[in-house]
């Protein structure tokens, strides 16, 4: 996977790596693609939401580098039509991070998962393990 994204001058990196990474860039334009299919390992750090009708717990990573950075936000969906060929759909969800309230991208972006996976379930990673934390007791 990292050779062939470096064929194609992408740098593959660890969620801890690319604050360092961003600090030190120089000011050519690039965009960042974050895989936000995780769930988190820390329940108190985690947005709570109802995503498809279960309390969830959401990673505010894409958030806060968005903020952190000042950032805009799309969606990257992308679709199968048949075998080997795919459409992709770019939608913005936050233009300017810095204006939005605590927790707001996160809670737009999931939106937006749930009403894609809602409009073609056939296609979700129902395997992944979303749900495999609990919310602490004291937060309830």
């Amino acid at each position: 996977m990292q050779k062939l994204r470096n064929q194609r001058n992408m740098e593959l990196l660890s969620i801890y790596e690319v604050h360092r990474v961003q600090r030190n860039l120089d000011q050519k334009p690039k965009a960042y693609f974050m895989v936000a299919d995780q769930s988190p390992s820390n329940s108190e750090k985690a947005v709570w939401l109802k995503f498809l009708n279960q309390e969830t717990a959401c990673f505010r990573g894409i958030e806060n580098y968005s903020r952190l950075f000042n950032m805009p936000v799309f969606y990257l969906d992308v679709q199968r039509v048949k075998r080997g060929y795919y459409t992709v759909k770019m939608d913005s969800i936050c233009k300017s991070p810095k204006k939005t309230l605590k927790d707001e991208i996160t809670i737009l972006y999931m939106n937006k998962l749930e009403s894609v996976i809602t409009q073609r379930p056939e296609y979700w990673l129902w395997s992944h393990r979303r749900w495999k934390i609990e919310k602490a007791s004291s937060s309830k």
